[in-house]
């Protein structure tokens, strides 16, 4: 939950333009795992606006076949997908009822994972120093951060007291 998904839960916030109201699930821990705690997590989101959310996360893939980062959003104009090591393109949309589906990234020039961290890093940085010295917005506020906080802390009562936590509650 907090080495990811508050990144995930936050980009979820993001795309949807959405708050969360509740969260409920449980985690995990295989016996396989490295990790002392658990490592997976079910859960399902609730956000103000109504759109129900399932995010299923999990540290404990053993194999070399799965990708260590997939993303399946199913919405009513569709599906985006992507299967990849490090969320680089090529990211699909599949539109609903059809099973064509076409690269929303083909026209992006290829970079590898480390050249795009840089260019995230450096606009982030860029946008941090602009936001203090210069008045400019910054990309995200402090609220937007707690809000997405409060969601990873909710996601750990959840899976700890096995009861539905409303982020109200939180904040």
């Amino acid at each position: 939950l907090y080495a990811m998904g508050i990144h995930h839960f936050d980009l979820i916030r993001y795309v949807l333009q959405d708050d969360y109201e509740s969260v409920s699930g449980n985690s995990f821990r295989p016996p396989w795992s490295y990790y002392e705690s658990s490592t997976g997590v079910n859960l399902f989101f609730k956000t103000k606006g109504g759109v129900p959310v399932i995010y299923s996360g999990t540290l404990s893939v053993q194999n070399k076949v799965s990708p260590q980062e997939y993303w399946l959003i199913e919405g009513e104009k569709g599906s985006l997908l992507n299967e990849s090591e490090w969320l680089e393109p090529p990211l699909y949309f599949i539109p609903r009822g059809s099973k064509e589906k076409s690269d929303l990234t083909g026209s992006i020039p290829q970079k590898s994972v480390s050249e795009q961290y840089d260019l995230s890093d450096r606009s982030i940085l860029k946008n941090f120093y602009g936001s203090i010295f210069k008045a400019e917005k910054p990309i995200c506020s402090a609220v937007e951060g707690l809000k997405s906080t409060a969601a990873v802390e909710a996601a750990r009562i959840t899976c700890e007291e096995g009861r539905t936590i409303y982020l109200k509650e939180l904040l």
